[in-house]
């Protein structure tokens, strides 16, 4: 389209709806329909969390610590992003992505579909661990963003997420930390020897995580800031 051109009604009319969607404070990413993170264009709807790209250092730690998993978890797995951005870099392993909800799980099929890796991935409906746990797989590598938002901060969230991300991927109980606790208490049990279990946290959370952590019998427990200096990662190994 040249500099000066009139667009047509249609263009006009479509400018202008998706223009009253901003204005209503709706996030991009579900204008758009898609969120590029790590170096996947992965597609969103309200039904999942907009992949952040504070959760790219959760990846990053991945690749930095856990070198050649075969088997890898991700609890909570919303739209894949983290899963399928982590397969996208270990090319010889295998994923599963676990969450609740079955609109989401829809979304992470199609992006490992759009992505080319729906032959290195499953996705299971899972209350957190529950269902892995009944299916009797081992991972050496298990990673989750789960929900970790105490829920009297709500009033305290950008529209754009209290308004259009679902509550099941934001809200963590009355501290934040619900989630933690039910992965933790069973996570054991789907861990192969000397697998890394690598959590994103709130920026407050690093020490009842850590704690939690402890008490379940890992070790190596590390912990990572973001670009903002805040505690965004927690890493344990699994100790026999």
């Amino acid at each position: 389209m040249a500099e000066n051109e009139a667009v047509n009604d249609e263009i006009a009319t479509i400018f202008h709806e998706l223009l009253g969607y901003r204005a209503a404070r709706e996030p991009m990413a579900y204008i758009l329909g898609y969120k590029d993170f790590w170096s996947l264009r992965i597609k969103v709807t309200d039904d999942v969390l907009i992949p952040r790209p504070e959760t790219e250092l959760l990846v990053e730690t991945a690749l930095k610590l856990c070198k050649e998993p075969k088997t890898i978890l991700d609890i909570g797995t919303g739209s894949g992003a983290i899963l399928l951005a982590l397969l996208s870099e270990y090319k010889h392993a295998k994923g599963v992505g676990a969450d609740i909800s079955h609109t989401a799980l829809d979304i992470a099929k199609s992006n490992a579909n759009n992505l080319g890796m729906s032959d290195r991935c499953r996705f299971l409906c899972s209350d957190f661990l529950a269902g892995v746990v009944g299916e009797g797989l081992k991972f050496d590598l298990v990673v989750s963003n789960p929900p970790y938002i105490a829920n009297h901060e709500a009033d305290n969230l950008a529209p754009e997420i209290e308004l259009y991300e679902p509550e099941l991927a934001l809200y963590g109980g009355d501290d934040g930390l619900n989630a933690y606790r039910k992965i933790i208490a069973e996570l054991k049990s789907v861990l192969n020897p000397s697998a890394i279990v690598i959590f994103e946290i709130g920026h407050q959370q690093k020490i009842p995580v850590t704690e939690m952590l402890e008490k379940a019998g890992f070790g190596d427990i590390k912990t990572y800031q973001d670009i903002n200096g805040k505690d965004r990662i927690v890493c344990a190994k699994h100790c026999e």
